[in-house]
């Protein structure tokens, strides 16, 4: 039987004079004084460098960024409602409605405008200035994608049916 346990490492490790082992004594002080000396480097940049000034104008200018986005996103959802919101007679948010309804199946057909002012003029009682507030009416939807536009978009006209 083999004088050796089976947990006895191999010859080659426990000897300190392999390569491995040299090269490991000889890398491992060249490798800390590389990080040594990226770490020191980075803290007279911070502390001298002016490196914490960079650093808060950097965190600054991406805080601005994201509430300047907010507020320009914010503004042009005012800007896209700002016609529905201008309609004042029940009457034009009705025909709003009536274009908007019309419009969720596709592109308005002459039929669909026929319909749609035959609807205004019979039940809006509008009979004079027919074709002006149907493009009064269409103004504030073709301003807006028809994806972005569902129905429950339109709290401004509802309070004024």
């Amino acid at each position: 039987m083999n004088s050796r346990s089976h947990w006895a490492v191999s010859p080659d490790a426990a000897n300190p004079y392999t390569f491995s082992a040299k090269l490991g004594r000889i890398a491992m002080p060249f490798i800390a004084a590389i990080v040594g000396a990226i770490f020191t480097g980075l803290f007279y940049w911070l502390i001298w460098g002016k490196g914490l000034e960079y650093l808060e104008h950097q965190w600054r200018e991406s805080s601005n960024r994201r509430r300047d986005a907010k507020r320009r996103s914010a503004a042009i959802q005012q800007q896209q409602l700002a016609p529905i919101r201008s309609i004042t007679d029940s009457r034009d948010a009705a025909s709003v409605l009536m274009v908007l309804v019309a419009q969720q199946r596709g592109v308005l057909t002459p039929e669909q405008v026929g319909v749609i002012e035959h609807e205004m003029q019979k039940v809006l009682g509008l009979a004079e200035d027919l074709r002006p507030r149907f493009a009064f009416g269409a103004l504030p939807l073709s301003r807006q994608p028809r994806s972005k536009m569902p129905l429950t978009q339109l709290p401004a006209c509802s309070d004024r049916l």
